[in-house]
């Protein structure tokens, strides 16, 4: 799936919900469910989006998906 496709709306809507999204000084963190152990962290040369992006391809790499699949029949797409 290339997820540069995909509305920005619709990839924050499909994040995980056991996944905190955390900003703080100005950059995005997304979070393990303990809130205590960052799994990803924004780079001061991307933006929301391309964050975002990188996420989903990070998790369908590396947490042993093929694909994240997103359900574009439930996303709210804007």
């Amino acid at each position: 799936m290339n997820y540069n496709e995909l509305p920005t709306a619709v990839l924050v809507d499909s994040l995980p919900e056991n996944r905190p999204l955390y900003k703080d000084s100005g950059l995005w963190t997304i979070y393990n469910d303990d809130f205590e152990t960052p799994i990803l962290e924004q780079t001061a040369s991307e933006d929301f989006r391309q964050f975002l992006v990188r996420y989903y391809e990070f998790i369908s790499e590396f947490e042993d998906m093929e694909d994240v699949h997103i359900d574009l029949a439930c996303s709210n797409l804007l």
